[in-house]
């Protein structure tokens, strides 16, 4: 299975440098080049920077891929869009999620970036803003912000850039990364007589303790943004259990009697037509579906498939030339719980139609992992020659 991690936090690195002990192979996906340049190089980590947007996470993900969300809480629209993908291509997904804070009644806290603008305009005192420089400009509608405000954010050419464009000086930014010990936060509030703490809810591990401690220290308000979104994950250990339990398994070999059972093959070509000789030796009832019959094979209804042509179907078997029809078809047949092979797409195949090799004595099938089909075929005829001298 692919694994695929979006990472936002230092708490994504950890798991990155988990997953290179571990000897995992990923591909991390990160916003920014801070984001990539605060990652060490690790075997097996492969790093991508840039948003990705939704379209461009569907190219990348797949139902054999286990997507980690470690993006920041405050990441709104990347977590909604890496689960709604995720659930259009049947993608496990698994969200690493810090703990939020409990209520408390030393913290005020507000719902978003608006109403933190809007408490700070009615309350007097200098501010320590510490929510990062995505938001600053609405900080710019508080009167006299380049006095008020004083930012702390991080120590890139293009956060300092855009701190200047919206007017603050440089007495008034604080280029620094974290973590912050609770010494360091009481030194910088005391230095810019802080009245006003402004922070949003990064959990024990985003330095959120430190800050509150320092907040209770110097007598400093602290102003908390809540999170954007109300939702449920695991722990980092929890995230690395998980992982331990995605190792692929093979396949069990059954052999199962198809005798008068009601078999759908939807296609009508080559692969078509070689599985359609194989089912016919093991006494199935057949139905062909195709817009075309390219092969020659008999019976087939000319047709467009249809999600009715599984009514009353036991086995399916999936071989036309179109990525679109075949995918909808592996959907049908997980909705009503059809055994499906489909030919262009192993991980969409419950079963995988076996190379048979068979004499009056012996019934062998020869299945691979689903991704090496010249191994199977070298195989079979190998099996098959040696039956042959064995007869």
């Amino acid at each position: 299975m692919k694994l695929v991690v979006f990472s936002g936090t230092s708490d994504g690195n950890k798991l990155c440098q988990w997953l290179s002990q571990q000897n995992i192979n990923a591909d991390v996906y990160v916003a920014t080049e801070y984001g990539e340049q605060v990652m060490p190089k690790m075997k097996g980590i492969n790093v991508h920077i840039g948003i990705l947007d939704a379209s461009q996470m569907a190219e990348i993900i797949n139902n054999d891929t286990c997507v980690i969300d470690c993006t920041h809480p405050y990441a709104k629209e990347v977590t909604l869009n890496i689960k709604t993908v995720c659930e259009q291509k049947n993608a496990k997904y698994l969200r690493f999620l810090r703990e939020s804070i409990l209520h408390n009644d030393n913290i005020i806290s507000v719902k978003n970036t608006e109403d933190a603008v809007k408490w700070i305009c009615n309350n007097s005192g200098n501010v320590f803003l510490t929510t990062g420089s995505k938001e600053l400009e609405a900080y710019t509608k508080i009167p006299n912000y380049q006095e008020r405000l004083f930012v702390r954010v991080l120590p890139t050419s293009s956060v300092l850039q855009r701190c200047e464009e919206l007017g603050f000086k440089g007495s008034h930014i604080i280029a620094m990364q974290g973590p912050f010990s609770y010494e360091m936060n009481v030194q910088m509030l005391k230095q810019v007589n802080a009245k006003i703490l402004v922070t949003k809810d990064t959990g024990k591990s985003g330095g959120f303790d430190e800050k509150q401690k320092a907040a209770e220290k110097t007598n400093v308000k602290m102003l908390m943004i809540e999170r954007p979104l109300a939702e449920n994950g695991l722990t980092l250990e929890q995230i690395k259990d998980e992982i331990l339990k995605l190792k692929e398994y093979p396949r069990f070999p059954m052999f199962i009697s198809l005798v008068n059972k009601n078999v759908l093959i939807v296609g009508a070509g080559k692969i078509a037509k070689r599985r359609f000789e194989v089912l016919k030796r093991f006494g199935a009832n057949i139905t062909i579906v195709a817009i075309e019959n390219r092969a020659n094979i008999e019976d087939v209804a000319i047709k467009p498939y249809s999600e009715n042509d599984l009514n009353d179907i036991n086995l399916v078997i999936v071989a036309t030339d179109n990525r679109e029809i075949n995918h909808k078809i592996y959907i049908d047949c997980c909705k009503k719980n059809i055994p499906v092979s489909v030919a262009d797409c192993f991980e969409e195949s419950s079963f995988f139609f076996p190379a048979i090799c068979q004499n009056d004595i012996l019934n062998i099938g020869l299945v691979s992992n689903g991704k090496n089909h010249t191994a199977v075929s070298a195989m079979a005829k190998k099996i098959r020659n040696l039956l042959e001298v064995n007869e």
